[in-house]
Parts: structure tokens; C-alpha cells; sequence
């Protein structure tokens, strides 16, 4: 979808410039099933990257 922001992704409302870029993202992101790299010890959250994983320990659980 054309938005005047660029392509938003109908699936998570991320916007990219170019339709080549929405369509990889689409492939990438959410046609194919992903392993997650890294697993929250605490929570058992998922996450793609350990940068993930430390922002989501830092944000939730370091009792803030």
C-alpha cells in the first residue's frame, strides 16, 4: 500500500521508500518462519539479535 510516507507493510505498518525494499522485507520478515537467536533466561522472550536481547533485559527486567 502506497502511503504518503512511502509502502507500509500491511503485516507490521513499517514503512519503506521503495516497493523492492517492502516486498524483501515481506520475505524476509513474515513469509518465512525465523529461529530466534536469542532467548530471554528470565521470560523466555525471543529475539533476533543479542542488541535485542540486551534492550529487552534492560527495558523490563532491571527493575526499573
Amino acid at each position: 500500500m502506497m502511503a504518503p510516507e512511502g509502502f507500509q507493510c500491511e503485516a507490521c505498518g513499517r514503512f519503506f521508500v521503495r516497493p523492492e525494499d517492502l516486498r524483501g522485507h515481506d520475505t524476509a520478515i513474515h513469509a518465512t518462519p525465523r529461529t530466534p537467536l536469542c532467548l530471554c533466561s528470565s521470560c523466555g522472550g525471543s529475539f533476533d539479535s543479542l542488541f535485542q536481547l540486551e534492550d529487552h533485559r534492560a527495558a523490563v527486567h532491571s527493575g526499573r
